[in-house]
């Protein structure tokens, strides 16, 4: 028993594991954690790990290993969403952040130079009178 447990102390096994594993050692340390020391170890890890990875309290679940593991491939299902929206928009900023950032930085120049600049400097057209009359 102490095989299947020991890998939860490993924060690469925490890395790759499945939701299917997850459930099984959880039910497994849940089972045997008050003839074992061992098995209390990894229930304490894999509560700890389960509640910070994808917010499921272990305690409500009891050896209910189906509903863990759904409740975990539910849970990492929305957090790989969430991660392929955040790297779409991520992407599409780049894409587009090269004319922005042209245009907010002759804005920024502008809007520090307007205080400053004459009528004639500010080349605004034919309204360029009203625009930079403070008076």
């Amino acid at each position: 028993m102490q095989g299947v447990l020991a890998p939860v102390h490993k924060d690469q096994w925490w890395d790759h594991a499945q939701p299917n594993d997850i459930a099984q050692v959880h039910t497994l340390a849940v089972g045997w954690k008050d003839h074992d020391p061992a098995a209390l170890a990894a229930s304490e890890r894999v509560q700890s790990e389960v509640q910070n990875r994808y917010g499921i309290d272990t305690r409500d679940v009891g050896t209910d290993a189906a509903y863990l593991e759904s409740g975990i491939e539910t849970i990492s299902a929305e957090q790989a969403r969430r991660e392929a929206v955040a790297e779409h928009r991520k992407g599409m900023a780049l894409r587009g952040s090269g004319p922005l950032m042209f245009v907010w930085a002759f804005l920024s120049d502008l809007l520090l130079r307007l205080p400053s600049m004459s009528v004639q400097e500010s080349n605004f057209g034919p309204y360029s009178d009203d625009v930079c009359r403070t008076s």
